[in-house]
């Protein structure tokens, strides 16, 4: 089975080098930068610009204190890229999304702490449907998950919240 990775060289829009590194051509940069600047079009119309404003210092606390805690998929991801003059709603994109990847770890170490192969994880059913053994494994995750939220106030964490559920 092709990979997306081997299907995006054919494609040329990434290249292996001799070393094994895989960087994106021109022609993938090109597309990365077109990408970049529709999520900007989009995020721009669509998430109130004060809202955006809001949240994007609390969340750089967040991340900040979630380096002491992130695990490998973490130090892949982080921290994020933040090139000068990327709109604001594309820096708060990839602040969240690099936060999912601080859980993801969070995940990973809670089902391996219980036992679990990526195999049993792949094949739990999900939603309602869930046992009480995977209802405990979220639980785990979320604590050390919830732990870089902790550099917030009270306050800080309310306004994240609702600040999150009005862009939602």
């Amino acid at each position: 089975m092709e990979s997306t990775i081997d299907r995006s060289m054919l494609g040329g829009l990434l290249h292996r080098d001799t070393d094994g590194t895989i960087k994106a051509t021109h022609t993938g940069q090109q597309f990365l930068a077109d990408l970049v600047a529709h999520h900007g079009d989009v995020l721009t119309e669509r998430w109130n610009p004060a809202v955006v404003e809001r949240l994007n210092p609390l969340l750089a606390k967040v991340l900040t204190a979630a380096a002491g805690t992130g695990g490998g998929a973490w130090a892949v991801q982080s921290p994020p890229h933040e090139p000068a003059g990327e709109p604001l709603a594309v820096v708060l994109l990839d602040r969240l999304s690099t936060m999912r990847y601080h859980r993801a770890d969070a995940h990973a170490a809670a089902w391996l702490d219980a036992g679990w192969t990526v195999a049993d994880v792949a094949a739990m059913p999900w939603g309602t449907t869930w046992s009480e053994e995977r209802r405990q494994i979220e639980r785990v995750t979320n604590r050390p998950a919830a732990s870089p939220y902790n550099a917030l106030t009270g306050d800080e964490r309310l306004s994240l919240l609702a600040d999150l559920a009005a862009i939602g």
